[in-house]
């Protein structure tokens, strides 16, 4: 059997070292790194109304370019955004994801899952299509 050693009291106060760490979070914490979106966006909340379902949550979020909300459904397929970004050829691409809820039929106590596709955020990106690869360029 082999004597294990602790660390003597004077080299190892807990609570001291867990005060200086908490010193350190807190100086790390102001040194964050503050960012900004390079593309405007506009929020919208959604409240879910339906006469045949109740959903969880009843209301989500989306968050689209600024200008893309304005455009027709049948145009944001069809027309580019025109809000451009950091330099003249990069343009705001406008993001999607799927939103995961659960509903119910409001006579009912079986609840099902549901997902819906939903506008969740604006990148600023370079356009392949038009432009070629970004590492043509520079």
């Amino acid at each position: 059997m082999r004597d294990v050693s602790y660390p003597l009291e004077e080299y190892y106060d807990a609570e001291t070292t867990a005060r200086e760490l908490q010193q350190l979070n807190r100086h790390s914490r102001n040194m964050m790194h503050e960012y900004r979106n390079l593309c405007e966006t506009i929020t919208k909340k959604v409240e879910i109304f339906d006469d045949d379902y109740e959903y969880q949550p009843p209301h989500y979020y989306e968050v689209y370019c600024k200008g893309y909300l304005m455009l027709r459904e049948d145009e944001r397929m069809i027309k580019p955004l025109e809000q451009k970004c950091v330099y003249p050829a990069f343009h705001c691409v406008q993001r999607n994801r799927l939103l995961f809820l659960v509903r119910r039929r409001w006579n009912s106590e079986c609840w099902e899952p549901y997902t819906k596709e939903i506008a969740s955020g604006c990148d600023c990106m370079w356009p392949v299509t038009s432009l070629g690869e970004i590492n043509e360029h520079y």
